[in-house]
């Protein structure tokens, strides 16, 4: 009889085994479900990279800006510039009157004071002068007003030449844009032929995975077919070979289907990563279509800018060009009177010549005079620096006394407290003495010294101690942040469990939310969020209950887009939060905005919002609390941890605690006890003298 049981288990082993690995292939299948999940949760962080992205664009079109106003900046100076250099010309043109009359006043002086023919010879020079002074100043005029038409001449020159080359780079630019555009096209019709290829491959996985939930039916038949021929194996043995022949074919059905299922898995690989390369290149294409165009618009304010200083350019140059002629004629007009004064100009030169000569010899002596000045003021200085350096090396101030020796110290009292000034000042009094009293302060300090010394190692040891201790608090300070960072991913876990199990709602019931009392914050809502965007029940939904839980101001624009979202919610609570009248204001003020709405009501209470004579909406808002500041900040430093990890939280605080046990380990934290031990010892009393 055991002979024919050992014979009976030997052929079902076989099957066995084929159940277990049925069931071990279901629970990979499960875990590539959920490999799924997390690369859906990968894809939506690929996502905020695409929003950080954008706005590094957006702080890069703000710097182009800012780099144009600079270059209007520049321009503005140079407005400025030419402003100036005409405001010079005319102050120049006034200080020539102003000389001019000046010259007049002292020509009518003279005719008073000299006779007729005096006067009269006074008149010519004048004139003479007048004449000379008005030829210099024209004809330095003209040279000034050639150069300025010179150097227009070559701006002008100049603009056309940058204009014609902004003309070409400017066609380039748009046969590039062009160039560009039917790159994007092509790279769109790319993308759309990579998607319906990934849409092909899922309905292929949605399909394989029908066979393998078939598959897994028929495996727990064939179980309880076992169980069956467990109680009849005398009877049919027979039967029992037909079986495992079944089973055979099913393990090679099983391996056929494997191979296709790891097949599929690379080919959709392969697909994903297409799709993200083609996202990649778009991205970069579009950026660089943002960036041409705001060349193009950057480059056409700039040319008219260009455009109008060419014109204003041109009016000062015709204005330039009258006078510089009229100044033409005005020096012709001149030459003629002064050929009569060039004899009077010779006579002049030869007086100037005599003036000259006396000049000099007045200049000789004040260099003599000024050379023996400088003699006497060397002597002084050297006597000066004799009589410093006689007070310096005999210690003496101003009056020739000796002066007293004291050490001042800014950053500590010891030398108040060990009276070494008072001692300095005795030794001084009796320098006979100076040697015994030095000795005694000496002996004096060792002994301190000795006595801080033993304190000190005193102190050392206490601070080990106190070293091992904090060594022992830390390590169980890390084993409870372990302990509360598990607990918290466990609570994230649950709580979106929750939410999944509301929406599963077996035997056709309406999946409403009951979500009170669970500690509910911002991100734990934006995965609500998150999952009813992708349920399919949620359009199902009529009561969400959010009441007392830790929700603030920052979770309202998201209870917002969940009222946008499900068109049959009628009821949300969201009393006993940490939601402020501002933030209640916000959501109320969204209800109003909302399409359909005809009236809101609002109280202390509740917001209901009516469409007609019919309630659309109502909203509980009753009894919020406000949190303390402690509060707040711990749960800021915890953090809530739904989809994994808190790394933030998690990483500072092991940073915290790693730099305290560096610290404890090392010299420093030892040698800072000392010097506050030391710092606290009690003041020292000098020996009597």
């Amino acid at each position: 009889m055991s002979t024919h049981g050992a014979y009976d288990d030997d052929k079902r082993s076989p099957t066995v085994s084929l159940v277990k690995n049925e069931e071990e292939e279901i629970v990979n299948l499960k875990a590539e479900q959920k490999g799924s999940i997390a690369e859906e949760i990968r894809l939506e962080g690929i996502a905020d990279e695409f929003k950080n992205m954008k706005k590094l664009n957006e702080e890069q079109v703000v710097f182009t800006e800012n780099e144009a106003a600079k270059v209007k900046e520049m321009l503005r100076q140079i407005t400025q510039e030419h402003e100036q250099t005409a405001a010079a010309i005319k102050n120049m043109e006034a200080q020539a009157k102003s000389e001019m009359d000046s010259l007049e006043e002292a020509l009518r002086i003279e005719k008073k004071r000299n006779t007729e023919l005096l006067q009269q010879c006074r008149h010519n020079e004048v004139a003479e002068r007048r004449m000379t002074q008005e030829i210099g100043e024209m004809k330095r005029l003209c040279d000034e007003e050639r150069k300025e038409l010179v150097r227009l001449e070559a701006m002008r020159d100049g603009s056309a030449y940058e204009h014609e080359q902004y003309i070409n780079e400017k066609g380039e630019l748009v046969r590039r844009l062009e160039m560009l555009k039917d790159q994007n096209g092509k790279y769109s019709e790319s993308i759309t032929e990579v998607e319906s290829n990934n849409e092909k491959a899922r309905e292929k996985y949605n399909e394989q995975a029908e066979k393998f939930r078939n598959m897994g039916d028929q495996v727990f038949r064939l179980m309880d077919q076992l169980r069956m021929v467990q109680l009849e194996r005398r009877k049919r043995i027979e039967s029992v070979s037909e079986r495992r022949k079944r089973a055979d074919h099913l393990e090679n059905a099983n391996a056929q289907s494997l191979t296709r299922i790891q097949i599929e898995h690379e080919a959709r690989q392969n697909a994903e990563a297409a799709l993200r390369k083609a996202e990649q290149v778009l991205n970069l294409l579009r950026k660089k279509q943002r960036s041409l165009e705001e060349t193009h618009t950057m480059a056409v304010r700039v040319q008219e800018k260009t455009e109008r200083d060419a014109s204003q350019l041109r009016d000062n140059l015709t204005a330039l060009t009258t006078r510089n002629q009229y100044l033409i004629n005005r020096v012709d007009g001149q030459e003629e009177d002064s050929s009569a004064l060039k004899q009077r100009i010779a006579e002049t030169q030869q007086e100037l010549y005599k003036l000259r000569q006396t000049d000099k010899e007045l200049r000789g002596q004040l260099l003599v005079s000024e050379d023996a000045e400088a003699e006497l003021s060397a002597d002084i200085a050297k006597l000066n620096a004799e009589i410093d350096f006689v007070k310096r090396t005999d210690m003496l101030d101003e009056n020739g006394r000796m002066k007293p020796i004291q050490i001042e110290s800014d950053g500590s009292d010891l030398v108040s407290r060990l009276q070494i000034n008072e001692f300095l000042y005795r030794a001084q009094q009796e320098p006979r003495e100076a040697v015994a009293l030095i000795i005694e302060k000496l002996s004096h300090l060792l002994e301190l010294i000795h006595g801080a010394q033993s304190q000190g190692h005193q102190y050392l040891g206490d601070l080990d101690r106190s070293n091992g201790y904090m060594k022992s608090l830390r390590n169980k300070n890390k084993e409870l942040l372990e302990d509360v960072i598990t607990l918290e991913r466990f609570r994230g876990r649950t709580l979106l469990q929750v939410i999944t199990n509301a929406l599963a709602c077996p035997g056709g019931k309406k999946p409403d939310l009951l979500l009170e009392g669970l500690g509910y914050t911002v991100a734990e809502v934006y995965e609500l969020l998150r999952m009813l965007h992708a349920a399919d029940s949620a359009q199902q939904i009529e009561v969400i209950d959010l009441s007392k839980n830790d929700l603030n101001d920052e979770a309202v624009p998201l209870l917002c887009e969940i009222i946008n979202m499900l068109s049959y919610l009628k009821l949300l609570d969201v009393s006993e939060n940490y939601l402020t009248p501002q933030g209640i204001g916000k959501l109320s003020n969204f209800i109003k905005g909302m399409e359909g709405i005809t009236s809101v009501l609002q109280n202390d209470e509740k917001i209901a919002a009516n469409s007609g004579a019919q309630t659309r909406i109502q909203v509980k808002i009753g009894n919020q609390k406000f949190p303390d500041e402690k509060e707040l900040e711990a749960r800021t430093a915890l953090g809530s941890d739904i989809s994994g990890p808190n790394p933030v939280a998690s990483e500072k605080a092991k940073e915290l605690l790693s730099n305290a046990d560096t610290f404890l380990e090392s010299d420093g934290a030892k040698r800072k006890d000392n010097a506050q031990a030391s710092s606290e010892l009690p003041p020292i009393k000098p020996p009597p003298s």
